[in-house]
């Protein structure tokens, strides 16, 4: 326990300097990140007999800095926007014919399962890494990304301890031995309280909505950032490892660690759209 407390320290600590700094270097630390979880679940499950097409699935990830095309060169993009989005579908549509082209050629090596793996890491892991960035660079983005870091630490942090301390009635000891009830529902009460904090503390600088909303909010994506915890376990479980990776000592991967911020960023992100409306 000491190992992964003094982890969570020092990540936090160097999130707060990225969040502080900014700009293109928020940029690329998200692309690093975004990067590195979909090497590890590409090795998850080649581990567990599939065989993705692992440069297609990277090669998606230019999203990343063809974003910092749009936040650092505006007019630049406004000017050519057109051509712009012209050449992301032109690359998406040549990423996807690459793909089926691979399948086809190599068929002996790579079959559909593959390639249905391939686009899934970048429905499951990239899609939803991207949509941060707009979260962060809109309006009121420094603010309003702490909703997506308060539910999903908040709850793994409640859930952890209510269930190191006070666990006694397992939840689903196939999928996850030392998930339980108690830290389950410690979980949905941590994130909840936070997020009632936060909303007494944000509605009375931004009359948008009243704290309550903050409170059901905290509720509801608390179960959803559960629910991703336990859909990263399940693949870990079917490809028969414990962790996705050991690059956070005490943590395991950054799947590991950021499995439910992966699952609720286009969530909170929805929610931000309407809040800065």
């Amino acid at each position: 326990m000491k190992t992964r407390i003094i982890t969570a320290l020092l990540g936090f600590l160097a999130l707060l300097a990225i969040l502080f700094w900014g700009g293109r270097l928020f940029i690329f630390v998200l692309w690093a990140a975004t990067a590195l979880a979909m090497y590890e679940y590409y090795h998850a499950i080649e581990v567990g007999g599939k065989h993705p097409i692992k440069f297609v699935g990277y090669a998606a990830t230019l999203m990343f800095p063809v974003y910092a095309i749009y936040s650092y060169f505006h007019d630049f993009y406004v000017a050519n926007s057109d051509i712009i989005l012209g050449a992301i579908l032109l690359l998406s549509i040549s990423l996807l014919y690459i793909l089926y082209g691979i399948c086809v050629v190599k068929s002996s090596e790579y079959n559909f399962q593959d390639a249905a793996q391939t686009i899934f890491a970048v429905l499951y892991i990239c899609v939803p890494m991207f949509m941060i960035l707009p979260l962060y660079f809109g309006a009121n983005g420094k603010l309003l990304i702490w909703i997506l870091l308060i539910i999903a630490w908040g709850t793994d942090i409640f859930a952890y301890f209510i269930g190191v301390f006070f666990g006694k009635n397992k939840m689903m000891p196939e999928l996850s031995p030392k998930k339980t009830w108690e830290g389950f529902f410690g979980g949905l009460f941590g994130a909840t309280l936070l997020m009632t904090i936060y909303g007494l503390a944000v509605s009375s600088r931004f009359d948008t909505f009243d704290w309550w909303v903050y409170s059901i909010l905290g509720l509801v994506l608390s179960l959803v950032s559960q629910f991703g915890d336990w859909f990263a376990s399940s693949i870990k479980r079917n490809v028969k490892i414990k962790d996705f990776g050991n690059i956070l000592p005490g943590h395991g991967g950054f799947i590991d660690r950021f499995d439910s911020i992966i699952f609720i960023a286009p969530l909170v992100y929805i929610f931000t759209i309407f809040f800065n409306r």
